[in-house]
């Protein structure tokens, strides 16, 4: 997947607007970044990369760019 499109998911997730969410984005800026957002990204994460991603674990990334290093990671695994 590109990075834009990645982006744009994790927009969608966090019910932000795409030009909110760049890779240096703080999560914690965002206000989609609650529960229900969370859990939209672990499912937008088993969906389209089949990487199972707990919750609590999500809460450790600080930014946009985490995430998408947790994913590698995952994948990497």
């Amino acid at each position: 997947m590109k990075q834009e499109a990645f982006l744009g998911k994790v927009a969608e997730s966090l019910f932000e607007e795409p030009r909110n969410v760049r890779l240096d984005t703080e999560l914690k800026d965002l206000e989609g970044w609650d529960s229900l957002g969370r859990l939209s990204i672990v499912v937008f994460l088993q969906e389209k990369f089949a990487v199972t991603v707990d919750s609590k674990i999500l809460l450790r990334c600080h930014s946009i760019q985490d995430i998408v290093n947790l994913v590698k990671d995952k994948l990497e695994d």
